[in-house]
């Protein structure tokens, strides 16, 4: 699923990729992580077998000389 906007922290991310991620060996645990062009992974949510999630702090573009 392609989210138009996600703001984390402050940040508001375009185009946002949302994939929806488990196991067969974890039945029981399902999680939604979030990936932003250019950036990559900006957050990770548990849905189901925890409570844990995940979003990104800060993001610094490297310097490509």
């Amino acid at each position: 699923e392609i989210l138009p906007s996600l703001n984390i922290g402050g940040t508001t991310y375009q185009n946002v990729v949302k994939t929806k991620e488990w196991t067969p060996l974890e039945k029981d645990h399902t999680e939604n992580k979030y990936y932003a062009p250019g950036v990559g992974l900006i957050k990770e949510q548990v849905l189901t077998g925890g409570t844990e999630m995940l979003e990104l702090k800060e993001f610094k573009e490297s310097d490509s000389r």
